[in-house]
């Protein structure tokens, strides 16, 4: 069991040596733990690059909010022209 441990010891050491060494060679960086604060901050939405884009989200959005009107139809029929 002893030597089942210090094996084990060994190659965790080993692994951590050598992630040591790649961050310091290669310049890599574990990434940060994503808070639920900060998922908010990384999802807002960009800004619509033109003028263009800005006036159809408008348009789409009180297009959503606006309520259904019924309206009643006038069938017209046409006269078979014979």
């Amino acid at each position: 069991m002893g030597f089942l441990f210090k094996v084990l010891l060994i190659f965790a050491v080993i692994y951590m040596a050598l992630s040591f060494l790649g961050r310091i060679l290669f310049g890599t960086k574990r990434k940060p733990q994503a808070s639920p604060y900060s998922r908010n901050s990384q999802q807002q939405q960009k800004e619509p690059e033109t003028q263009e884009d800005r006036i159809l989200d408008y348009q789409k959005k009180s297009f959503e909010t606006t309520d259904a009107v019924d309206v009643e139809f006038e069938e017209i029929k046409q006269k078979d022209s014979m």
